[in-house]
Formats: C-alpha cells, structure tokens, sequence
C-alpha cells in the first residue's frame, strides 16, 4: 500500500514537473516574442518618421528658411510676434512678412507642409524648427501647419527632456517618448544651406 502511495506521489511529481516546465518555456516564448513585436513596432515608426523628415526637407528652399530665420530673430519682428499673440491677431505678422518680401514664399512653404501632413498616413505632427545648441534648454518653431496661427513663428518652447545634449549638426535618430501627447516617436533631419551650414529642421 505504501508503495503504491509512494509511486502516485512520485507520478504526481513528475506530471507537476513536466507542466510547470512546458509553462515557463511557452511564458518565456511568449515574453520574447512580445519583445521582438514591440522592437518591431518601434522599428517601423522610427523609420517612417525619419523617412518621411528626410522627404520632406528635400522639398524645401534653404535659402528662403535661412532669411526667414534671420527675419524672425530680430527684435523688431519679436515684438510684433508677441503683440499679435497677445491679441490673437496673425495680420501683423502677415504684413510685417510682406514688407519684407516673404510672404509669398511662407505662404507656399506652409501650404506644402500642410499638404504632405495631411498626406502622410503614419505622420502625425509636421513643423520646422530652429534647435537651439547642445545646452539650449529652448527650441524655436519656424513653420507649423495651415491651421496654427502665424505668430507661432518665432515661438519658443521648453526642450523636450530627450533632445536635452543632443548634437542638432546632423539628423537626430528617432527616439520615443511618453510624455504630455502620449506615445510619441520623432526625428529629426537638417536642411542645409549651400556652404554646409544648418538653417534648422524638419
């Protein structure tokens, strides 16, 4: 009789073995085979975000974003940007831009990167952006979508915390975050000026 107990509890065992084997193999499975998908994951939208910051940055005129750039540096067109947004009024900016013979070329470069956003299946934010350098805890917005105000030209805004060091010389490798607008992956490319030098980003 005692054997026979001996022998069921030994099978028992055995079975308890087998399956508590068989699950920690098929739960490791699975963990790796979560990972690899989420690195996938990763994968595919950080190659479609810098694809599509390098396509668009092909599209664009250096020279034009060079002299937009220094235009909106001054501190004459600083404080027009900050009166126009206080009062939510864009015509200023659009005419200050006009008296500067730039409004036709913004108003085309706007309406092309607006163009491409709403085309860009995967894309969901689209802007140009003057990066400050590696210890710059600021960055400058140059261009956004056709249904931001205009006076976001010229606008800074607090670094994100990822971008904190970072070399703005050359493109910046998708990173990804999750932070105020949630799941967030994003890259950056430059455009250049005809001697090599960074203008800003896409």
């Amino acid at each position: 009789m005692k054997n026979s107990i001996r022998a069921l509890s030994f099978r028992k065992k055995i079975y308890l073995f087998i399956i508590l084997t068989v699950l920690v193999a098929v739960m490791g499975t699975a963990s790796i085979s979560y990972s690899n998908n989420l690195k996938q994951i990763d994968r595919y939208y950080g190659d479609t975000t810098i694809s599509a910051a390098r396509n668009f940055a092909m599209l664009l005129d250096p020279e034009f974003l060079k002299e937009l750039k220094e235009c909106v540096l001054t501190d004459e067109y600083t404080g027009i940007r900050n009166a126009a947004m206080l009062s939510d009024n864009e015509a200023p900016v659009e005419e200050y831009l006009r008296k500067k013979g730039l409004w036709e070329k913004y108003s085309d470069t706007r309406d092309l990167l607006t163009k491409y956003l709403n085309n860009s299946e995967n894309v969901k934010y689209l802007y140009i952006m003057v990066l400050g350098d590696s210890g710059s805890l600021y960055d400058m917005y140059l261009f956004d979508e056709a249904d931001i105000p205009i006076y976001n030209t010229g606008y800074y805004e607090e670094r994100e915390p990822e971008l904190y060091g970072i070399d703005n010389t050359g493109e910046i490798e998708p990173t990804i975050s999750n932070g105020e607008w949630g799941w967030l992956c994003s890259s950056f490319v430059p455009v250049k000026d005809e001697n090599g030098e960074v203008v800003c980003h896409v």
